[in-house]
């Protein structure tokens, strides 16, 4: 294959249809929720899940941005946090040593107090 001398040679060959529809259709969702309505729900959600790490004697990074929160506690595992939270169908991440939870607008303040309450 011999490829292209100028900027040609990083067109694309083939348009992402399917990703520009699932594009379209994520846009139209976050249209019709309100982009405006999004950030305070979002940052609520982190300063619940804040207050109740802090609550149980967990350790928390920083302060929240943009609803991402980390947090440990000495003497745990944090990956062991987030294996026990996936069994309950709660996503977070193990992050060097901390336990980092995203939620986002669709998430409910009761799945944060589920989170919580599984918190060893």
């Amino acid at each position: 294959m011999t490829l292209r001398a100028d900027a040609g040679r990083y067109e694309c060959g083939t348009l992402n249809t399917i990703g520009c529809y699932g594009l379209r259709a994520a846009i139209d969702f976050l249209l019709e929720v309100g982009v405006e309505k999004i950030a305070p729900v979002v940052g609520g959600l982190g300063a619940q899940i804040v207050e109740g790490v802090r609550a149980r004697g967990y350790e928390v990074l920083g302060e929240p941005n943009a609803g991402i929160v980390s947090f440990r506690k000495a003497g745990i595992d944090s990956g062991g946090i987030c294996v026990r939270l996936r069994e309950h169908s709660i996503v977070t991440a193990p992050r060097a040593g901390w336990v980092r939870a995203s939620p986002h607008f669709y998430i409910t303040g009761e799945d944060v107090e589920k989170m919580l309450g599984l918190l060893p």
